[in-house]
């Protein structure tokens, strides 16, 4: 266990740090970490009596690529952070602190998300406070959801920590969702040329015309191959510049801050229900 946490750590902790410097991580730390944990748990299936728990850690395997794909095909998720979930799992297949009837990789990617949504939502407001983007309307009505979120929390009798958790959770998803489109439009897509566009960015395709779509079927996930065929249709349609997402949240951080929140108290939201 020892062994598969300090890989996991370890793993996590770089992936983490490389994409909060460059929004990039390296295959090699990744496919590393998975082919440790499918050693690990070849190893630990060959001694074992029943072999039912370890095809169960394989499917899951199998299960978050097949998803985690059709994500980054859709832009949702890098390639990086789908082969780092997967060597999560491959290394942590069952939660080493408390007992539960799922995956570990399913409490570190609810905790994960969590701390995601509210450090996303902090950070996007910031950016749209320096780009004097906040509505005053808006504004009012957020502090009048809270404050209707906060009454409700009240008459529920939920614990202190209770009330932070859901408190964070439902401003920071009613934020984004209120500013989303200035979010994108102030923050997120930048017009660029393909020269400035690097390996998975994503395009935003609610920016291009109807007609341009329909007539290339252009997808979303800028690879090597994609770029080279906005190039050829850049110059027939006379398009120099691109609307493509820059200002992501890089996702590996806040999956090595839910790693570390589940392997102290075993899953996040368990532990905050029961507090």
């Amino acid at each position: 266990m020892l062994l598969r946490l300090a890989a996991a750590l370890a793993g996590t902790g770089v992936a983490a740090w490389q994409d909060a410097r460059t929004s990039f991580i390296d295959d090699r730390i990744t496919l590393s970490m998975i082919a440790v944990g499918a050693a690990l748990c070849v190893f630990e299936a060959a001694q074992a009596a029943d072999k039912t728990p370890w095809l169960w850690v394989a499917a899951v395997a199998i299960a978050i690529g097949a998803i985690g794909y059709a994500a980054w095909r859709a832009g949702q998720f890098g390639g990086g952070d789908v082969l780092l979930f997967i060597g999560l799992q491959l290394l942590l297949p069952f939660n080493p602190v408390a007992a539960v009837p799922y995956p570990f990789i399913v409490s570190i990617l609810v905790a994960a998300s969590f701390f995601g949504s509210v450090w996303t939502a902090a950070w996007y407001a910031k950016r749209l406070r320096e780009e004097r983007a906040l509505a005053a309307g808006k504004n009012v009505l957020c502090v009048a959801a809270l404050a209707l979120a906060a009454a409700a929390f009240a008459w529920a009798s939920l614990s202190l920590a209770q009330t932070l958790f859901f408190a964070a959770l439902f401003a920071s998803a009613f934020f984004l969702s209120l500013y989303k489109s200035e979010i994108m439009a102030r923050v997120v897509v930048k017009r660029i040329p393909l020269s400035e566009v690097e390996d998975e960015d994503v395009l935003s395709l609610d920016e291009l015309p109807k007609r341009l779509k329909a007539r290339y079927a252009i997808g979303k996930v800028l690879t090597k191959a994609e770029i080279a065929r906005l190039r050829k249709i850049g110059l027939k349609e006379k398009i120099r510049v691109w609307p493509v997402c820059k200002e992501l949240p890089r996702f590996a951080p806040f999956v090595l801050a839910g790693l570390i929140a589940c392997l102290a108290v075993g899953d996040l939201v368990l532990f905050v229900l029961m507090h």
